[in-house]
């Protein structure tokens, strides 16, 4: 058992657990709030297994405060775990007819020993009878972070005392949850478009009976649990914000209501200086989203500038808001498109939010400019693209009453020309930011001019978790733009953001950008890559911290020192282009600034020697055996793939030779079941590279002729089992772009049909970086994060095979090929050796051409005695017509064999190695 006490706020109510009153039974309560044990098939399980006592009797250590009263739970069955009956009101956007707790912030003060590292370990169950997953977990490794499917964040180490705090406020579409360890921000998991929905509120009563249901503690419904120790437990009834939570820090041995020891400061900060723009008015995470309140809170936390969503008044005003109705976020309901202005004041957009903002109202756009005016740049999120005259009117007449500088003011109009011009009729010189590039912009020559002729000045793109393609945004930078990502609520994602480029980040919580900034000093600092290091990829974006009071970069960059003068910029990136390997190369930043020029200091860097390792390749003259090393090529599904394919040659008519020499190839068609391509099984020589127990650095290469593109065609996947279940890993796509859509596409037309090409996947996944050749020359580079432990990693050989399925993928995304060769190395090639192994040629890839003697034939009556000279790996194979060939067997290292031939028939031998 466990005392409950429930102390009553100002702003709701909360309670406390502390496991201080071990003789209970079942936990005892005051107030309106109980806890008991869950156990729906009494089975007395509760007192049995849980333990109560002072840390230091279960040889735990001690926290800030002294040694605080534990409970120790075990790791939990569906029928086990405890049931909290909060006794709060409803609230929040399920507080109606749904009758839920719909904002709320739950805190736990923990120690997991070690052997549950492993383990995933439920929180929180929202389901009364646990009969769905938890809805918040710790990650299953001995580090793990906070939170719920694929979005962890943070870590909990194992064997120590944490605080894990989830602030969350449900709403359909619309909700998020801020998570916190030892009140350090980790992390935020949706907002725009979230499905933290209904799932995440809390029960209140239950719907049938009219009972308190319960909230579940520290189980799951599918055994994903773990054992471990509590010291108290709090919960209130309101999304408490990352200041309060912050100030809390630690645990404590009174409470998890008690401030313990001070949040840590961030361990990482960018590499880069990038500024904040407040998200919905600048701070949803801790104010009511498109508000004054909101606006002003963003600039006080460092944002740049503040980004709000308007929406016309059915009286043609405009109006800071996101949905479509007022339902969400106000007392009223309906379209604000049908409220006229008046009617819209006369709604209260705060107190659903939190009752400590109670009364605040919906503001104008002219409002908020006014608010915003001196502080920043406003961005308008246009609600109504679809009334772009009427739109731009309002935003005129808004400008106009604000008196808001337009240098300051940014238009969001993603590829919509007709909204943009409008926008621009109205309001003369209005900055346009456009939305992301098409895949294929690299091969656009006039695509930033045509931009620039619509009066944009930047791209503003959506990136979730991930981060932009730095060949973009380097590209964009270079030719004046600026780069804007959204909506950016986590550090570790804002971190990637910073080291891609970005300019701004869009966020809800823009004190975190701000805590993470690296600082600035009198010259330029901090360079990428780092001074004295090495280069694994083929080139470099050259990154660095301008000086203070810096407005435009002089860059001096080469293979001397000092370096030569490289260019002028206002761009803090500069990319070097291909670099050559083994070689030390030299670069400095002289800053102007108003008060002159800042000599920087030198810095260099080298870059990788040519990267080795085991070479598998398969030259397809017949068979399926390897040209080069041991790995095994099987027919996927046995004989009913093999009956598909076809050993052929080309004949230079139909097929074309390769360089003026006959190639053999195997013929692969258009695959319909998942089932058929071929299986790769690595020898074992494969070995786990790159970190961890998965081959991280690798590249394969194909040698091939399509005969038509029009639409996918996978090359290779990384998770062949369970009958190719899933899809590819590399595609060539209908126009002629190779690539997938988490590493990026190259620009379209790289690939032609009935054209021999050889193409080549290379891969240093620990080190961010994807390339992508053709014919030597590479179309396509991906860097940013490390991409280990993802889809891209390969199984080694060492684990039982197949490891990969080439030519085919799960769903019918498979053209015709003609493929004369295939290879595997296990290291990433570089752009050096890619551009040395150029094009497709005749002996393969890797293999020498070699001259192979003759096949000497003698007949005797219907026999014939055919002689070749011996060796190892040598073969005889036999075709009927040129084109497909076939091993004899029982030939591989023989030099003599006699085969009968039947009057009429025409049969060709050659030797074959």
């Amino acid at each position: 058992g466990a005392s409950l006490l429930l102390i009553h706020g100002a702003s709701g109510a909360d309670a406390l657990l502390r496991f201080n009153a071990p003789t209970d039974t079942v936990v005892a309560s005051s107030g309106n709030a109980t806890l008991k044990y869950h156990d729906p098939e009494t089975s007395g399980w509760g007192p049995e297994v849980t333990q109560f006592g002072k840390a230091s009797s279960f040889g735990l250590p001690v926290m800030t405060g002294g040694d605080p009263d534990v409970m120790f739970f075990p790791g939990s069955t569906p029928q086990e775990g405890y049931e909290l009956i909060t006794g709060f009101a409803p609230n929040g956007a399920y507080g109606g007819d749904s009758g839920m707790t719909s904002t709320y912030t739950v805190i736990y003060d923990v120690y997991f020993p070690p052997e549950s590292g492993g383990r995933w370990r439920a929180l929180l169950q929202t389901s009364p009878a646990n009969e769905d997953d938890a809805e918040f977990f710790l990650q299953n490794s001995a580090t793990g972070g906070v939170g719920i499917n694929t979005n962890y964040r943070g870590t909990v180490t194992t064997g120590a005392w944490h605080r894990i705090a989830i602030s969350v406020r449900s709403a359909p579409g619309e909700g998020q949850a801020q998570r916190y360890i030892d009140g350090q921000f980790v992390g935020a998991i949706g907002t725009t478009g979230s499905a933290l929905e209904g799932r995440f509120a809390l029960p209140t009563l239950h719907p049938e009976t009219g009972q308190p249901d319960p909230v579940l503690l520290l189980t799951d419904d599918d055994n994903e649990t773990a054992p471990g120790y509590i010291s108290s437990f709090y919960i209130v009834d309101r999304a408490m914000n990352a200041a309060e939570i912050t100030a809390l820090g630690g645990p404590h041995a009174s409470g998890a209501n008690v401030p313990g020891a001070a949040a840590p400061a961030y361990s990482s900060k960018m590499t880069r200086l990038v500024e904040a723009i407040g998200h919905r008015g600048g701070s949803y995470g801790a104010y009511p989203d498109n508000t004054i309140p909101a606006i002003r809170q963003a600039f006080l936390d460092g944002a740049k500038g503040v980004e709000v969503d308007t929406r016309l008044t059915s009286d043609g005003v405009a109006v800071c808001f996101h949905d479509a109705t007022v339902d969400r976020t106000t007392d009223g309901s309906g379209d604000v498109a049908n409220l006229s202005l008046a009617d819209l004041k006369l709604l209260d957009a705060g107190a659903k939010y939190d009752p400590a903002f109670s009364g605040t109202r919906v503001p104008t756009l002219a409002e908020a400019l006014t608010e915003a005016k001196g502080k920043g740049i406003v961005y308008l999120d246009i609600k109504t693209s679809d009334q772009p005259d009427a739109s731009a009117a309002a935003f005129a007449a808004a400008i106009a009453e604000s008196g808001f500088p337009l240098a300051e003011l940014w238009f969001w109009a993603p590829d919509d020309e007709v909204l943009a011009a409008a926008v621009r009729a109205k309001v003369p010189g209005a900055k346009i930011l456009w939305g992301g590039p098409p895949d294929d912009w690299a091969a656009i020559p006039t695509y930033f001019q045509d931009l620039r002729d619509k009066g944009v000045i930047g791209f503003s793109m959506g990136t979730g978790t991930g981060a932009p393609d730095p060949a973009f945004v380097s590209r964009a930078k270079q030719e004046g733009f600026i780069v804007e990502v959204y909506t950016i609520n986590d550090p570790d994602t804002m971190l990637a953001a910073a080291a891609a480029g970005v300019d701004y980040m869009e966020t809800d919580f823009p004190a975190t950008v701000a805590a993470l900034q690296p600082a600035r000093q009198a010259k330029a600092s901090l360079p990428g890559p780092a001074a004295g290091g090495t280069l694994s990829t083929p080139s470099a974006t050259l990154t660095w911290v301008p000086a203070i009071g810096a407005t435009r970069h002089r860059v001096f960059f080469g293979t001397v020192n000092p370096p030569p003068f490289a260019g002028e910029q206002t761009s803090d990136l500069y990319s070097t282009g291909v670099l050559a390997q083994s070689q030390t190369y030299y670069w400095k930043v002289d800053e102007i600034t108003p008060a002159g020029t800042v000599t920087g200091d030198v810095w260099s860097f080298t870059t990788a020697a040519p990267a080795t390792g085991t070479i598998l390749e398969w030259g397809f003259d017949g068979s399926l055996a390897a040209s080069i090393g041991g790995g095994t090529l099987e027919y996927a599904d046995g004989e009913n793939t093999r009956g598909q394919v076809f050993f052929e040659t080309s004949d230079d008519a139909n097929v074309p030779h390769i360089n003026g020499a006959p190639v053999s190839y195997l013929h692969i068609p258009a695959f319909f079941s998942a089932t058929d391509g071929l299986a790769l099984t690595f020898p074992s020589s494969i070995a786990p590279n790159g970190g961890g127990a998965d081959v991280n650095r690798y590249s394969f290469v194909f040698d091939l002729l399509m005969p038509a593109t029009g639409s996918y065609s996978s090359f290779f996947n990384t998770s062949p089992g369970n009958n190719n279940n899933n899809d590819g890993d590399f595609f060539v796509r209908g126009d002629g772009a190779l690539g997938i859509a988490a590493l990026g596409y190259s620009p379209a037309g790289v690939i032609h049909a009935g054209e021999w090409q050889r193409i080549i996947f290379s891969a240093d996944l620990p080190a961010g970086t994807v390339t992508y050749y053709v014919d030597g020359a590479p179309v396509l580079t991906k860097t940013g994060a490390a991409l280990t432990g993802g889809q891209f990693s390969l199984f080694p050989g060492t684990a039982a095979g197949p490891h990969v399925r080439l030519l085919n993928d799960d769903n019918g995304e498979m053209m015709e090929m003609l493929v004369s060769a295939v290879a595997f190395i296990d290291a990433p090639l570089t752009a050096s050796q890619a551009s040395d192994l150029g094009g497709v040629k005749p002996a393969g890839i890797f293999r020498t051409a070699t001259t192979l003697p003759p096949v000497t034939a003698v007949r005797t009556g219907n026999s014939v005695i055919l002689t070749w000279t011996a060796a190892a790996g040598r073969r005889l194979q036999r075709s009927t017509d040129l084109s497909t060939w076939t091993d004899v067997p029982g030939t591989t290292g023989q030099g003599t064999w006699t085969e009968t031939i039947q009057a009429g028939a025409k049969v060709f031998f050659r030797a074959a190695e």
